[in-house]
Order: structure tokens, then sequence, then C-alpha cells
């Protein structure tokens, strides 16, 4: 502690102590943060899968209710809702062209991307 007074010492000490208690409290709350962003994003994905289900629906084989965006919604949590909304407003705030490429890429997941409907 650099210091050959133990008083000194004690105090840097503690204030030290205190410093990485502060430290590992912040970098608890910052996991749970990106735990809680990443979950959000995984339920915005789902959410817009449901809703390109939805549109879809009439051309899908084993399209069940599970899949609909109904029930979908009526299965989160308040925690989740509240995720899902922060999320929504993120994707709100993004450029079209990019919203279009994000949905063309979820299609292509699903399959859907270059299917022609009659």
């Amino acid at each position: 502690m650099n210091t050959r007074d133990i008083s000194v010492a004690v105090k840097r000490a503690r204030y030290l102590w205190v410093q990485m208690e502060v430290s590992d409290y912040t970098m608890k709350n910052m996991d749970e943060n990106i735990q809680d962003d990443n979950h959000g994003r995984h339920l915005l994905k789902k959410l817009l899968v449901s809703d390109i289900k939805s549109a879809e629906k009439s051309y899908f084989d084993d399209c069940n209710e599970e899949s609909s965006l109904d029930s979908f919604l009526m299965e989160l949590s308040s925690k989740e809702r509240q995720l899902l909304n922060e999320q929504i407003e993120n994707w709100n705030a993004l450029p079209q062209r990019l919203k279009d490429e994000e949905i063309d890429k979820l299609k292509d997941e699903l399959g859907l991307k270059d299917r022609t409907y009659q």
C-alpha cells in the first residue's frame, strides 16, 4: 500500500475493496443488460417470423396455431413484452432499406424469398 502507517494502509485497502465491489456490480449489470438485449433481439426475430408466417399463412401446409402472431404475443411474459417493445423501438428507428434487407433474410431462411404466388 506504499505506506508504513497501518491506519493509512487499512484505509487504502478498504477504498480498493469498495472500488472492486462497485466494479463487480457494474459488470454484473452490464452482463444482465447484454443478456436482456440479446433476448429482446431474439424475441423481435420471432415476432417478425410470426408476422411473415401470418401474412403467408395460406401458403403454409404445416402452419399451426402455435406459429401465429397472436399466440406468440399471448405467450410473452411482462418482462419479455418490455424487452420486445424496446427492440421494436430500435427496429422502427432503422432505415427502411435495412428493414427490407432483414425481412428478405428471414424470408430466405424460411424458404419464402423466391416463391411466386398465384
